[in-house]
């Protein structure tokens, strides 16, 4: 152990980076936390420093780790210390922590370029922990659960700063969730899977209009994980009882394989204002889901979205008129606004997505 890691009896001080870049896929020690926490957050901000606030032991401390300096630098203190909160990157770029042991019915917003937190507006219940945030295509923050109030649902719009309560989980035989996971899908519904409180049961939250939806999973689960992957599909993965099973959540978006786009490469680095340009095969669907009639509003046109890794913000962007598009190619209107760093190129046709393409956002 990192003789530093006893110095706080909080949580541990001592840090580590993943290489993927050395063809080894190795981990090496980097340079010590200013202080040691558990139960803490950590998020990757658009500047590329990785912003670690609160936790046991972290009080309302936040730190920045800075990648180039391999260093730790202290930040902004927070208006309440808390522990098991969460942590959203907002379209902004601003983080919104919310909840937590210690400021259970308040959030607040961090600004990188300032340093400095500011409250929201109060959150309608109280989240201790357990609860989950996820940031909608819209921009909007779900808050879904959480003790002590397992059904609770909360939205806050970054636009006028407030928290809004929403009606509750679809309550059937179970009381709610708490260590569960909720997952953003390709077409902006969330997934709420599992945890305590809600046995072998999932259910989808559709943000048009407000509502859940029933959605049973083969067994129960909590304290695991879900992993977006590419096609769509949501992987679920451990749990506290059974942690080396998992299932597979197929949204249905493309029902038959041989019907989804294929995406064989996309811009491999996108600087502000260039174009993104995707190809591959299938891009213009099949004359069974572009035809149809007249009610069907079928399409032929190719969309292309682009989906940040960290915190799964979604821009959907055209072809170029100009540029036109095909059944193996199509070129997007200029790209501006969207913060630098890793994100997903998926091309949809007729509502189906393709495989997922990884890219390099610049400043």
């Amino acid at each position: 152990m990192n003789p530093l890691d006893t110095e706080y009896s909080g949580g541990l001080r001592s840090a580590e980076v993943y290489d993927t870049a050395t063809g080894t896929s190795t981990w090496s020690a980097t340079a010590n936390l200013t202080r040691g926490r558990y139960s803490h957050s950590a998020t990757l901000l658009p500047t590329g420093k990785v912003l670690v606030p609160g936790g046991e032991g972290g009080g309302n401390t936040a730190e920045l780790y800075d990648p180039a300096a391999a260093a730790w630098i202290s930040t902004g203190a927070m208006n309440s210390g808390r522990s098991g909160h969460t942590a959203t990157l907002l379209q902004s770029g601003k983080v919104l922590v919310a909840g937590g042991a210690g400021g259970a019915a308040n959030a607040e917003i961090y600004d990188p370029a300032a340093e400095t937190w500011t409250l929201t507006g109060p959150l309608a219940q109280s989240h201790v922990h357990g609860h989950t945030t996820t940031l909608l295509s819209d921009g909007r923050v779900l808050l879904v659960g959480g003790d002590p109030d397992y059904a609770s649902v909360e939205l806050f719009d970054p636009a006028t700063n407030a928290w809004t309560r929403k009606s509750d989980m679809v309550p059937g035989s179970y009381t709610g969730r708490f260590d569960h996971t909720a997952t953003l899908l390709a077409d902006g519904h969330v997934l709420a899977a599992g945890g305590q409180g809600a046995g072998a049961t999932a259910e989808l939250y559709d943000p048009a209009t407000g509502g859940w939806s029933d959605m049973p999973m083969p067994a129960a689960r909590e304290k695991q994980t879900a992993t977006l992957l590419p096609a769509g599909q949501v992987l679920v993965a451990g749990d506290a009882s059974a942690p080396a099973t998992a299932t597979l959540y197929d949204p249905g978006l493309a029902a038959r394989s041989a019907w989804r786009p294929v995406l064989g490469s996309a811009t491999p680095v996108l600087a502000p204002g260039a174009r993104l340009v995707a190809a591959g095969s299938r891009f213009r669907g099949i004359s069974e889901a572009s035809g149809g009639a007249a009610n069907s509003s079928a399409t032929d046109i190719p969309r292309l979205q682009l989906r940040r890794l960290d915190n799964d913000r979604v821009r959907w962007l055209d072809p170029d008129p100009a540029a036109g598009f095909s059944d193996s190619a199509v070129t997007s209107l200029p790209v501006t606004g969207f913060p630098a760093g890793p994100a997903l190129v998926i091309v949809f046709t007729n509502s189906m997505p393709s495989n997922a393409v990884m890219i390099q956002v610049t400043t």
